[in-house]
């Protein structure tokens, strides 16, 4: 007796599926296509996509099939088209499947019988543009919206329907902000005379000048550097001058709106920004929202038919800009009123968005050919921190793809700031014990008696990790962290547990990716083998948050949102925070993420980084980047063009 989710694809679909095989009971044979599945090359999600789309097509081939294959790939892993030219395909095949091989390294037999094969499969995928029936890919100009078909073609690029749709809108609504003119009018006289004092007191870099002017007198700022580039610093200067150039009538009348991503970027951005809005008469109480409740938005990122006030804002700021994906980017635009000042704050080096596409650095790249956005952009390069520029240096190399200039700096004793160790021979459960061992002493708090201290011991140390599952990741390791801990603790006193929020919850005003101390009177039971964290709380248990003012929140662990252990962070939950000291664990794997990864996980680190790397993993990752395909540029231009 098949099980439900058998049973529910052969209603919908008239067809059944026989897993012993791998395969299809029905359907028309593609034996490329069955062989590429059975080395994982491709999964069944992407098959059981192309045999859908081709069900009514009987002489449907392997090419046509593997061409929607490798469009639903890239799709999934955050590319928003392909481009299938004569001489290469973007993104590369070898970079898409990579990450389903079976195996890794030199040697294995479904990568060296890939890489003879692959321009074969190549070839194939070029022959699929005209094996595609008429009924599922429709050919558009660059700035046409509507479209019935699953698949859409501008020139050689292919895309998914729901891309190709956001990706019009957010250029349509890029350029349709960056053209307007502000609604709220500022004395420019003051702008200057106030940035020249700024700049005269050493308190303005002048690239961070060029920008606040920018933010005060023009539509749309961009923001970028990477860390301790001041770019928080410089939005607050803009924010400060923008309101002291205002006439007294328009503060009386302006709306100023902060927002990020997550609900733990949000409230940095409340800290950081609300103590300038503090010290400036009559911008008190300014709080930083999500992006999904300041547009009205629910988990998915679909509406809830709210009515949000972004609309009538006049100043909008929106941090860590490099993780927001091309829908949201795209609402967001969409929101923002002709006349409005939007700024956006980010890093584009660091990893993109869960989801799909990487706009913000899709925009910076886009404003060197556009202009409409040139003189938008304002890149802030000079590292403000004097004991973090080691570690921004070797950051640096790891995002140019520097991979000796790596090497050099992690073997060289003239970078003690940033060192790497082999995670060496011996058995898997070895080496774990290896690294737990060197990073339980790291948490031991001094005084649970007082919440300031513990809450900033907390912040010390981090294990960073591209895992979420398996040996390495960040479950695993977590667990293997805390029994460490619990082996050494004296079961007289209460113990600390550092703990991360995987749910909002609105009420308490915990977010997603908020990180606090939970204090038990009791060590919770903890199973290797179970995924599950133990709520079985005292009475007197609490846990201990930041509040975006700096004041330290106790809450009851009964009250606790869903919850995960945090002594080790995945790369992307950590984005936004920093630590004193890193270890980046790259195990072999690791590779396939990028050099975005580890750019991202190095610069969390303010005073030391260590890397602890298997085999060949770290050599690996720097020479791989995470760039994702889209037509930004191309499609501005087209727009721009169009309208001249």
């Amino acid at each position: 007796m098949p099980g439900i989710a058998l049973r529910l694809f052969a209603d919908r679909t008239g067809r059944t599926l026989d897993l012993d095989n791998k395969g299809y009971a029905q359907g028309p044979s593609w034996p490329i296509i069955d062989t590429l599945l059975s080395w994982n090359w491709i999964s069944h999600l992407e098959v059981t996509w192309a045999r859908r789309l081709l069900a009514n097509c009987p002489q449907a081939n392997d090419a046509s099939a593997l061409l929607l294959c490798y469009l639903f790939l890239a799709a999934k892993q955050g590319h928003l088209c392909v481009r299938i030219h004569d001489d290469f395909l973007d993104p590369p095949l070898e970079q898409l499947w990579t990450e389903n091989a079976s195996g890794d390294g030199e040697g294995n037999p479904f990568m060296e019988k890939f890489r003879q094969d692959l321009p074969g499969l190549q070839n194939l995928i070029r022959k699929g543009i005209a094996e595609l029936p008429d009924d599922l890919v429709e050919l558009l100009e660059p700035f046409c919206h509507k479209t019935n078909m699953p698949v859409c073609r501008w020139n050689r690029a292919f895309y998914l329907e729901k891309h190709w749709t956001d990706e019009l809108r957010f250029c349509s609504e890029l350029l349709r902000v960056a053209r307007s003119t502000p609604k709220l009018e500022v004395d420019q006289t003051d702008v200057e005379q106030h940035i020249h004092a700024l700049k005269s007191k050493g308190l303005l870099q002048e690239e961070q000048a060029k920008a606040v002017q920018q933010g005060c007198l023009g539509a749309l700022t961009v923001i970028s550097g990477g860390p301790g580039t001041g770019k928080t610093y410089t939005a607050g200067e803009l924010i400060r001058t923008w309101w002291l150039a205002l006439s007294e009538k328009s503060r009386l009348e302006c709306r100023l709106i902060l927002a990020a991503p997550t609900g733990k970027a949000a409230a940095n951005l409340s800290a950081s920004l609300g103590r300038v809005a503090s010290s400036v008469e009559g911008l008190q109480g300014v709080k930083a929202r999500t992006l999904h409740a300041l547009l009205g938005l629910n988990s998915r990122g679909y509406s809830r038919n709210k009515v949000t006030d972004i609309h009538a804002a006049d100043l909008i700021v929106v941090d860590e800009c490099s993780m927001i994906d091309v829908h949201m980017m795209s609402a967001l635009f969409s929101a923002v009123s002709s006349g409005s000042r939007l700024i956006l704050l980010g890093d584009p080096h660091q990893l993109p968005p869960v989801e799909a596409g990487s706009l913000f650095a899709d925009m910076i790249a886009a404003a060197k050919s556009s202009p409409a956005l040139r003189g938008s952009v304002n890149q802030l390069h000079e590292c403000l921190r004097a004991e973090s520029k080691e570690i921004v240096t070797f950051a640096q190399a790891v995002h140019s793809g520097q991979k000796d200039c790596v090497l050099n700096i992690l073997e060289s004793e003239e970078h003690p700031l940033v060192s790497s160790l082999r995670l060496g021979s011996g058995s898997t459960a070895q080496q774990q014990q290896r690294l737990v061992h060197a990073i339980a002493p790291h948490f031991k708090f001094s005084n649970l008696d007082d919440p300031n201290t513990v809450l900033s011991e907390m912040g010390h140390f981090r294990l960073l990790t591209p895992l979420r599952k398996g040996d390495w990741g960040v479950d695993s390791l977590n667990k293997r962290v805390l029994n460490a801990v619990i082996a050494r603790h004296s079961t007289e006193a209460p113990i600390a547990i550092p703990i991360m929020v995987v749910a909002n919850d609105y009420r308490l005003e915990l977010f997603n990716g908020d990180v606090g101390v939970l204090i038990r009177k009791r060590p919770p039971i903890v199973s290797q083998n179970d995924s599950r964290v133990d709520r079985l709380f005292d009475v007197d248990d609490y846990a201990l948050f930041t509040s975006p003012d700096g004041s330290v929140r106790k809450l009851p662990a009964v009250t606790l949102p869903k919850y995960e252990y945090a002594y080790s962070m995945s790369v992307h939950k950590s984005q936004g925070s920093e630590f004193d000291h890193v270890i980046v664990l790259l195990p072999n794997g690791s590779e396939m993420f990028g050099r975005e990864v580890l750019y991202t996980a190095v610069t969390r680190a303010k005073k030391s980084v260590q890397i602890w790397s298997q085999d060949q993993a770290l050599a690996h990752i720097v020479e791989q980047n995470s760039h994702r395909t889209s037509s930004v540029s191309e499609r501005l231009q087209a727009l721009e063009s169009r309208e001249m």
